[in-house]
């Protein structure tokens, strides 16, 4: 869903951002990680609601 074009999208951003200044990788892992967060997220909310 929602995460999963996000995750595209900053992906994509962030390979532009290397390629053009590979000093800023680990500040392109940072943001995807942030939105790999939002999916986690997702999962932990889905086993929480379904274990009601």
């Amino acid at each position: 869903g929602g995460a999963g074009i996000g995750l595209g999208q900053v992906g994509a951003a962030g390979l532009a951002v290397i390629s053009e200044n590979p000093a800023l990788q680990s500040k392109v892992f940072i943001f995807v990680g942030m939105v790999e967060s939002i999916a986690i997220y997702g999962i932990v909310m889905m086993f929480i609601i379904l274990g009601q």
